[in-house]
């Protein structure tokens, strides 16, 4: 529920600039990694969610590096086919 409450927040902040930069260097691929990836429940966070990490990601001027140094890239595949998946059975 608190990912919900700052979803606005942090779309609003990371479409500057110089927060990008801090963001990235403060390992903010990281935190997005954790905001998609599987719960300890074993269920998934909600759409809404993952639709705004994809869509901070595709704002960050983010280097092979620092997507080599989190699972974010993997997370984001995960639901990429998923979502392959759901299209194919319709």
């Amino acid at each position: 529920m608190h990912r919900f409450k700052m979803i606005n927040e942090v779309q609003e902040l990371l479409k500057k600039k110089h927060i990008q930069d801090i963001f990235l260097e403060m390992q903010g691929c990281r935190f997005l990694e954790m905001w998609i990836i599987q719960n300890p429940d074993n269920s998934f966070p909600p759409i809404q969610i993952v639709e705004c990490v994809i869509g901070v990601l595709d704002m960050l001027p983010i280097s092979q590096e620092q997507l080599e140094s989190c699972q974010v890239a993997r997370a984001v595949t995960y639901f990429a086919a998923s979502g392959d998946d759901k299209d194919e059975k319709d």
